[in-house]
């Protein structure tokens, strides 16, 4: 069995959060120290306090000696000791000095393992289904929007024959098929490619993942998930020189299908925390995921599941509703989409925003809100 990734619920004072740590982000450090992968901002807190580790396909904690000891269950880590996690595992920090308190817990809820990719997992009706295909047995998989295709893709944004994976000769490679919005292999845009192992394909609204012959990738009802671990954003202080964090040290993981507020006073680095989450301003620290991918180097393979509404509008004032949804639907869909499937998809947008009956309504007679 080979981890793929830990699911941790943090609890400090009345806060939790869940965080999810892939194992191509471990090593992951833990500490007061500002290079730590995840800050903790405790006085009685080392520098390095201890590391999470993926090796052979187990997870594991080890204390780094740091002068403040990690507590580990029932028992405290001796300086440079190794365990093994497994679900149900709490590690704690006595950030008080009190040997009976543990202020900070970190408490392992899940260990998803790639050999449960092959079986379906769907916990409710909104949660993604694992699935898996063996290219060592099937040779060639077709990936688009077409009916004909082995992966069908409901987007308007996949073409109808979007690429293909053919393996052979013990090497996969991944074809795009003159598709639209193109197909990114770890974060750049390809034609054609062998697939190395831990390869990462980003095609319109669809992560794959490649690992001994077999694409794992999920199946979802509803959207997709999006974790912020110890995001940092630093800028100069217009008035000292000074660098100044805007963005300081979140971590939070927002479900699929949710519906999430910002609330803070005027400089709270509301919009600064969400320009870190669109790559419109990237974060100077910390990682970005969309279902556990880090966006990192990665960013335009994700541009087709993000979208922003400005504070302003932008829109041409001497356009018709109908006419500026089409002028946008023909730059992002698919470009062997049917004259039939962009209007269906207009007044697909029209009635989402409840604005049936104004499409021949020019921009500038709407109102704010309707803009």
């Amino acid at each position: 069995m080979v981890a793929s990734e830990i699911v941790l619920l943090v609890t400090e004072q009345r806060n939790r959060q869940r965080i999810l740590l892939p194992a191509a982000k471990a090593p992951c450090s833990f500490g007061r120290g500002p290079r730590c992968d995840y800050v903790l901002r405790r006085n009685n807190v080392g520098d390095r306090q201890f590391t999470l580790l993926c090796q052979n396909g187990t997870w594991q904690l080890r204390d780094d000696g740091s002068g403040f000891a990690t507590w580990y269950n029932n028992r405290y880590l001796h300086t440079g000791e190794r365990v093994p996690l497994q679900e149900g595992d709490v590690i704690g920090l006595n950030t008080d000095g009190d040997n009976a308190t543990q202020e900070i817990t970190f408490r392992v809820q899940e260990i998803r393992a790639a050999a449960d990719v092959g079986s379906l997992r769907a916990e409710s009706e909104d949660d993604p289904v694992l699935r898996e295909v063996d290219l060592r047995r099937k040779r060639r998989l077709l990936i688009g929007r077409g009916e004909d295709c082995d992966v069908i893709l409901a987007s308007d944004r996949v073409s109808r024959h979007h690429c293909e994976i053919v393996y052979e000769d013990g090497h996969a490679e991944v074809r795009d098929l003159g598709s639209t919005n193109g197909t990114y292999l770890n974060g750049q845009r390809v034609r054609a490619a062998l697939l190395p192992d831990g390869g990462i394909i980003n095609v319109p609204t669809q992560v794959f993942a490649y690992a001994g012959g077999v694409l794992h990738y999920h199946e979802h009802q509803q959207g997709i998930s999006v974790q912020l671990l110890n995001l940092r954003k630093t800028v100069k202080n217009r008035n000292t020189g000074e660098p100044l964090d805007i963005v300081d040290g979140v971590s939070l993981e927002i479900e699929p299908n949710s519906f999430v507020v910002l609330v803070g006073g005027s400089g709270a680095g509301k919009s600064s925390l969400l320009t870190c989450i669109t790559g419109s301003a990237p974060c100077t620290a910390g990682s970005v995921c969309f279902d556990g991918i880090d966006t990192h180097g990665n960013r335009n393979a994700f541009d087709d599941v993000v979208g922003y509404v400005p504070q302003k509008d932008i829109m041409h004032d001497n356009l018709t509703v109908e006419q500026s949804l089409l002028c946008t639907a023909r730059l992002r869909i698919a470009h062997d989409a049917t004259r039939a499937e962009l209007k269906a998809a207009v007044a697909h947008a029209i009635a989402a925003v409840d604005l049936q009956g104004r499409e021949k309504t020019m921009i500038a007679n709407l109102s704010g809100g309707q803009k």
